[in-house]
């Protein structure tokens, strides 16, 4: 099934696609003036705002050090990141291998290959991507190399069922946990509606395909080309630049604009790596 993007709000120069900045969030690739969290005095009863409207984003629900969470000054119980998605104000809220994306608690992505097939790593999530050969479905338009949804179709302009929730200008299942979502979608606890799984998928292992060809399953889970020079990597694919650590990689790898760790400047969001 073509998966529709769950966060890919990317900007463009007339689009109603936003992508959610959270004021000290641990990955910015992109402006906190698209989108912000707002809180009422006691940092309680907070609100994520966007393109789309406003929210509930509670930031005491995460699993890690900040935010206040475990119920403390009589706030909502402690999130289980097993049931449903945590949302986050920062990293700190979120448990170990999670990283605090757009308000919610994801594991993230820093290159496009741990995506999988026709996808790419946008923002540090996985997202469906697109180009003037693979265009993106119907109800959906190519932005930045990224399918969102096409603002002529766009919810909350066309209304949802009432057993659905608006996301990103979708029309998704309402939920409030992973159970009640399809395979391959995940529960948005902010939004109370199911979207699709942007984490990493890894590419082999166990119960898995073996890699394609002389590839080889590294211990990141995923399918790597081993190398002794960068003459075997060229033989290979042209796209290679160097053979590192024993295995063929790209400009991309090896030299990212962006990731996780090296957001993009405000205003420009992290797209395979680029900043665009």
């Amino acid at each position: 099934m073509f998966l529709r993007p769950s966060f890919a709000k990317l900007v463009g120069p007339s689009a109603l696609f936003l992508v959610l900045a959270v004021s000290g969030s641990g990955y910015g690739g992109c402006s906190d003036a698209d989108a912000q969290i707002e809180c009422d005095a006691n940092g309680e009863n907070c609100m994520i705002c966007d393109g789309y409207g406003c929210h509930p984003a509670n930031p005491n629900v995460g699993q890690g050090g900040g935010g206040g969470q475990g119920g403390q000054g009589g706030g909502n119980p402690t999130c289980d990141p097993n049931v449903t998605t945590c949302a986050c104000v920062d990293n700190g809220d979120c448990p170990s291998g999670q990283v605090c994306l757009e308000g919610l608690c994801l594991v993230g992505c820093n290159h496009s290959y741990e995506c999988g097939p026709g996808k790419v790593c946008a923002n540090g999530q996985c997202e469906v991507g697109c180009d003037e050969n693979s265009p993106c479905q119907s109800g959906y338009v190519c932005d930045k190399g990224v399918c969102v949804a096409d603002p002529v179709t766009a919810c909350p302009m066309k209304p949802c069922a009432s057993n659905e929730a608006c996301i990103d200008g979708i029309c998704e299942p309402a939920c409030t946990k992973h159970s009640d979502c399809p395979a391959g979608e995940i529960c948005d606890s902010t939004a109370g509606g199911c979207i699709p799984d942007p984490s990493p998928i890894p590419g082999c292992g166990p119960g898995k395909e073996p890699c394609p060809g002389a590839a080889q399953c590294g211990a990141d889970g995923y399918c790597h080309y081993p190398c002794g020079d960068l003459n075997a990597c060229k033989l290979i694919d042209n796209r290679f630049v160097a053979c590192a650590q024993g295995i063929c990689k790209t400009n991309e790898e090896v030299n990212p604009e962006c990731d996780l760790d090296t957001p993009c400047p405000p205003g420009k969001d992290c797209i395979s790596n680029e900043c665009l």
